[in-house]
């Protein structure tokens, strides 16, 4: 008969593993029925208990252990804030009203300094979205103005630095090299009469070798000084008209050859 008890006991075991404990009151059950029956004498009823009552103990004790939620160490919070791109510095993301009036939302780090991501509304409408590194736009961010016109691109200290997109409200934009808020280095700007010009920019100017094209299609291709077409350059009028030569601030000046096809 013990026999029976030890066998019924490792194959409910396996089979009732959602829900042990209803089939540990079951065999409870079972022993006390056996017990009215006569199946079993008293002495072997006691120690089917026994082995039964430590199995209760040990399930229970399992139990215990697998719900009991065990504290992530230092090394899992780190591994989980690295998978998510998240520094382990970062205290919480929330809002924080500054001294100006402006709003910003997103990460904040111990001490209430902006680092991370996130976006700062301006009491006159603008408006950052985008990375940021002690309090200052850094990274990557879209800067909206309240006129409409906006920046999207990367930052260094608040300022557009690196490449990126500024594009006015009438549809005039450029798309190039920033350097302290300045264009620098190789864009192209196109101007909502769709004039454009295609180069280099030193410090907000067109300086150095690019193309402007003119609406009615005539284009210079040569050197630009400080905003001004000086230097060396071709211009090409869409009658077949044509200069090579010197320029000084946007007209011929010294040497160059003039091809004009109307002309013998």
């Amino acid at each position: 008969i013990m026999g029976c008890y030890c066998y019924s006991l490792s194959n409910q075991s396996g089979i009732n593993e959602t829900n042990p404990s209803l089939h540990l009151e079951d065999q409870h059950d079972t022993i006390r029925n056996n017990a009215k029956l006569g199946w079993c004498d008293v002495p072997r009823l006691v120690s089917a208990v026994s082995k039964i009552q430590a199995k209760v103990r040990s399930y229970l004790k399992t139990k215990k252990l697998q719900t009991k939620k065990q504290p992530d160490s230092g090394l899992v919070i780190e591994a989980k804030r690295k998978q998510k791109g998240i520094s382990s510095q970062i205290e919480s993301i929330e809002s924080l009203k500054l001294p100006d009036g402006s709003l910003y939302t997103g990460s904040i780090l111990p001490g209430g300094r902006r680092e991370g991501i996130g976006s700062q509304i301006w009491p006159d409408g603008g408006k950052y979205v985008g990375q940021w590194k002690n309090n200052v736009a850094y990274g990557k961010g879209k800067f909206y103005h309240p006129d409409g016109a906006y920046y999207e691109g990367f930052w260094k200290d608040n300022k557009a630095d690196g490449i990126g997109l500024f594009k006015c409200a009438n549809g005039s934009e450029y798309r190039g090299m920033w350097k302290n808020d300045l264009q620098h280095g190789y864009g192209r700007e196109i101007w909502s009469d769709s004039s454009s010009y295609e180069g280099y920019y030193v410090q907000g100017r067109k300086s150095g070798m690019g193309c402007y094209t003119w609406p009615d299609g005539t284009t210079y291709t040569g050197d630009w000084k400080n905003n001004s077409i000086t230097g060396y350059g071709t211009f090409t009028w869409v009658n077949g008209k044509k200069y090579a030569g010197q320029m000084i601030n946007g007209k011929m000046h010294g040497k160059g050859t003039l091809h004009n096809p109307d002309k013998s």
